[in-house]
């Protein structure tokens, strides 16, 4: 279906639209990534909204004179695949690209969709299905950090906190009815560490807030 064709109800129900209308100052080039839509697309969207007398569902700061956009501050692209492995190689798989202001030390750093299966059917607000969380295979994880797992038996992937008890070091489940598991388990591998995730205000220690 065309874009033109949809109705202002329509965009306005648009994921990437309702973001933005619930998260005051969000840059467009921010959405556009997490969403996987074009930032001129957006700005046509928005523009249309005004312009068919709908400017009253939109947020204040969208109906600005001139509808200014705040500026991004991405400093940084990364792939987005769900094909892990270890060693990471995002490339193969490429299915679209990460913005952030996040920028990593090293090359293989990727952005991976989570889905249910990865938080072992727990709820997160953290960790929401279908946001992207960006791995970086390059850091060295310590106690506290969430880490991306892969299980090489079935390449299933997992999102673990690692946790470090004296000379034990575990992998723990966002569900708390999954017994953890040991680090050096001989199947399961570290991808590397998340740095943050979209859709929500996590992010690693190192890089502070957003």
């Amino acid at each position: 279906m065309s874009l033109r064709k949809l109705t202002p109800e329509e965009l306005l129900a648009h994921p990437a639209i309702a973001y933005m209308n619930s998260n005051e100052g969000v840059p467009q080039a921010r959405v556009a990534g997490m969403f996987g839509v074009k930032q001129s697309a957006i700005s046509f969207w928005l523009k249309r909204i005004r312009e068919e007398g709908r400017a009253d569902r939109l947020a204040p700061w969208l109906v600005e004179s001139r509808a200014r956009t705040p500026k991004a501050t991405v400093t940084a692209t990364y792939p987005v695949t769900a094909t892990v492995s270890v060693p990471a190689t995002a490339t193969a798989d490429r299915q679209g690209t990460y913005h952030t202001d996040i920028k990593l030390q090293g090359s293989q750093a990727f952005a991976t969709p989570i889905t249910s299966a990865m938080l072992d059917g727990a709820a997160s607000s953290n960790f929401p299905e279908h946001a992207l969380a960006l791995v970086n295979p390059d850091a060295t994880p310590t106690s506290g950090d969430f880490v991306l797992t892969l299980d090489q038996r079935d390449n299933a992937t997992a999102i673990k906190r690692l946790q470090r008890n004296g000379d034990e070091t575990l992998l723990m489940s966002l569900n708390p009815a999954i017994s953890p598991i040991p680090a050096d388990h001989p199947s399961i591998r570290i991808v590397g560490v998340v740095a943050e995730v979209q859709h929500t205000p996590y992010r690693h220690p190192a890089f502070g807030r957003r």
